[in-house]
């Protein structure tokens, strides 16, 4: 038993390395965060247009309805107008061209892939295999060569 306490106490009170993430793996929350950005923003689209309609349809009544003309709340969209609707325009617009800039999960993923391969192509085991490759590939074109023309004389035959 005292055993265990001595190794709890141990364990909790050694200092806790802090473990750094790298640059990929910050990329691919970022990947990850992005994505539910993307949703944020075409639901504040969503909801931006419904707002801009109701405003539309007030803006409407008080310009065109009677009742309206006179009521102060028409007088105030009457001097409001302007304002108004350029407001829930570029709101519209912004929210959904927000969340079309915005690029998908895989995209971020294929950019991260490519980002991936173009460091591992810098170093040097990847050119110690690139020359390992550049051999395999060239027994490769000598057997489809020598396929294609034992291929081509049994058809000549």
């Amino acid at each position: 038993m005292a055993r265990i306490f001595i190794y709890l106490y141990y364990q909790t009170n050694q200092p806790k390395e802090k473990k750094k993430m790298t640059k990929l793996s910050l990329f691919l929350y970022g990947a990850d965060a992005l994505d539910s950005i993307d949703s944020i923003f075409f639901g504040l689209g969503v909801v931006s247009c419904v707002i801009a309609l109701i405003l539309g349809i007030c803006i409407c009544c008080a310009w065109f309805d009677d009742d309206c003309k006179s009521d102060e709340g028409g007088a105030w969209f009457r001097k409001h107008t302007i304002g108004i609707l350029v407001t829930s325009f570029l709101v519209v617009i912004g929210s959904f061209t927000a969340a079309a800039a915005i690029p998908s999960k895989q995209t971020m993923y294929m950019i991260a892939g490519v980002e991936m391969a173009n460091e591992f192509r810098q170093t040097e085991t990847a050119h110690e295999l690139s020359a390992e490759m550049k051999g395999i590939l060239h027994d490769i074109t000598g057997i489809i060569h020598s396929y294609a023309v034992e291929h081509g004389a049994q058809e000549a035959k």
